[in-house]
């Protein structure tokens, strides 16, 4: 969990909007729908304030009538950051056991509390969206975090059933496809 702790960004912004994010080699990662939702949405790289909004992405892909949880994506350069994650070319199998990580705030915005959660591939699957069963129930503020095994990651969460461990996660593969 340690290795990936600097990689795995909590998002805030001035309206108490949460959401997760991560770097994969100098790119930080999300859902377009966290920065849509948030007022003046950032995240803290190295003790830094990077400023997360539609115009500063290199993607941002989302529609907000379509509900097409593929195209909920937003992609912005991080300077002096490498890090050591990858996309995963595939989507993981059902019954795969997987890592979630995501942040939670706490008081202190420089070290927000890291969060992991054992997770399990489940059989569904619709395009490049699969889903899972968590180890604890994820929040609405989780959005954007990813799912990770050794140094890959293979999904981002892009929502889930309300007060059910129930997650759906779009894979990297999609992901890679704008990077």
């Amino acid at each position: 969990m340690t290795d990936y702790a600097p990689y795995i960004l909590l998002i805030c912004d001035s309206d108490n909007t949460q959401g997760c994010g991560f770097i994969v080699g100098d790119k930080f990662i999300t859902t377009a729908h966290t920065i849509a939702q948030a007022v003046n949405p950032f995240v803290m790289v190295q003790g830094e304030r990077v400023n997360l909004s539609k115009e500063n992405a290199e993607v941002f892909i989302f529609d907000e009538t379509e509900q097409d949880h593929e195209q909920d994506i937003a992609v912005y350069a991080v300077k002096n950051v490498n890090s050591p994650l990858s996309l995963s070319e595939c989507v993981p199998y059902p019954n795969a056991e997987l890592e979630s990580y995501t942040r939670r705030i706490v008081p202190d915005l420089l070290n927000p509390l890291l969060v992991d959660c054992k997770t399990k591939v489940s059989d569904e699957r619709e395009g490049n969206l699969f889903g899972t069963t968590t180890s604890i129930q994820l929040v609405k503020g989780d959005s954007g975090s990813p799912l990770i095994a050794d140094n890959v990651v293979y999904g981002m969460l892009i929502g889930g059933i309300e007060n059910t461990p129930s997650c759906v996660y779009l894979s990297s593969r999609a992901l890679k496809k704008y990077l």
